[in-house]
This record gives structure tokens, sequence and C-alpha cells, in this order.
């Protein structure tokens, strides 16, 4: 995992402290010392592959001390997280500022290498974004239609046929009374008993039908109102909605 770590930073007092910068408060050696602490933190980080972290403690380690070899470790750690961008601009500082490393050749091939995974993921990343785009885009069509939509016609259809069920509902209660004065007025006992055991029928089927055919009328009204509201208001959110589904029926306000 971490072949091809540079470990240059031992050697920082070795003909490279002149390039430092003498800070406020701290000398030279007490800098390179804390850059030798970051830097060997930041490798036991690559090494357990948090590269974020290594990441994060090598650009601290090359503020405290410019030493060349964390920009091409901090190169290495960036391609390891996908990092392209990142990684191609350490490689080519760690270039610029160490011109004839034999490392050169491995380098520049690398940064090549880099270049392609980045025009990749930079591809891949378009792709997403018009993808999202799209989505939104369906999204605003689909919303654009259904304010324009007309009332749903569902609502007043099931309404008449709850109107139906109550009209049979009649038919039936109608029938019910004609029995019942049918058993009053015949004469003989069978005749009677059973002309009031048809009254009885037909008016628990009547009953039946005013309650089914009442509440399906009602509700369905409930419904088309609401819904004509609600194509009325342009189909804002604060208009109320009732809508069918597979669930029954629903209301949102």
């Amino acid at each position: 995992m971490h072949t091809g770590w540079l470990a240059g930073l031992v050697a920082l007092g070795l003909g490279f402290a002149g390039t430092a910068q003498a800070q406020e408060e701290r000398s030279e050696a007490e800098a390179r010392a804390e850059a030798l602490e970051l830097h060997a933190q930041s490798r036991e980080r690559y090494e357990r592959g948090d590269y974020e972290a290594s990441v994060a403690l090598l650009q601290r380690a090359y503020e405290v001390f410019p030493e060349p070899n964390v920009l091409y470790n901090l190169a290495r750690a960036h391609g390891q997280m996908g990092a392209y961008a990142e990684a191609i601009e350490a490689y080519e500082r760690f270039l610029s500022e160490v011109p004839d490393t034999p490392l050169r050749a491995v380098i520049e091939e690398r940064v090549v290498n880099l270049r392609a995974l980045l025009a990749e993921q930079e591809a891949a990343a378009a792709r997403r974004e018009a993808e999202r785009r799209e989505l939104v885009a369906r999204a605003r069509r689909e919303a654009q239609r259904e304010a324009q939509r007309g009332p749903d016609v569902a609502p007043w259809i099931l309404f008449g046929s709850g109107l139906g069920v109550v009209a049979v509902g009649a038919v039936f209660g109608g029938l019910s009374i004609a029995a019942r004065d049918q058993a009053e007025a015949d004469p003989t006992f069978v005749g009677a008993r059973a002309a009031s055991h048809d009254a009885v029928t037909f008016g628990w089927v009547a009953n039946g039908a005013f309650l089914v055919g009442g509440v399906t009328a009602l509700v369905a009204a409930v419904w088309g109102v609401a819904d004509v509201v609600a194509v009325e208001g342009g189909g804002s959110e604060d208009a109320s909605a009732l809508r069918l589904d597979a669930r029954g029926i629903g209301a949102a306000f």
C-alpha cells in the first residue's frame, strides 16, 4: 500500500535548511522536528488507508517546513483517495522543485495516467449532472401537466354510482312498503307471513343500499369538490386535494 512513499524528511537538515522560512518564536530545528512528527503520523494514516487524514497531516507538515518530498507523498495520498486533480498538482510542484529527480520519468507517466483517470471522473460527474437535470426537468414537466389538467371525472362517476345505489335502495324501500301493505291486507295467514317476510327482506336491502350509496356519494362529492378547488388553485401547495390510490382515499391540505 505504501510503495513509493518517500522518507526524505529525515534529511531535512542536510543541505535544505536554506529553503525554510524562519518562523516567529520558533527555531528552524523546532519546525523541522514538528514536520518530521507530522510526516510520521501521515505515513501511519496512509498505511491504514485513512488517506484523507494523511493528506491533512502532510499539508500541515509542508506548511511547517516545505520539504519537496512531502509533495511527492501528498500526491500519492491524493491519488489513493481519488483526488486526481490535486495529485497531479502535487506531482507537478514536486517536479518543479526537484527538476533533476531520478523519479521524473515515473512521475510523468503517473501524471499521464492520472489525467486519464481525471477525464473519466469528470465525464462520469457530467453524466450524473445531466441525469439529475433531466430528472428535475421531468418533474417540472409533470408538475406543469398536473397544474394544467382539468378536474378529474372519477369522483363524479363514483358520485353517480352512489346515487344509483341510493335509487336501488328507494326501489327496494317501495317494494318493502308494498309487501307490508300486502301482508296487512292478506286474509290468509300463509300469505300474510310470506308478504311480511318479503317486507323485512326488502327493508334490509333498502337500508343497506341507502347507507352504502349515501356514504359513497358523500365521499365522492367531497373528493370532486376538493379536486376542483385544487385545479382552480393552480396546483398550489396550500390547495386542498383528495386523491384515490391503491391504499384508498386520502386527503391532503
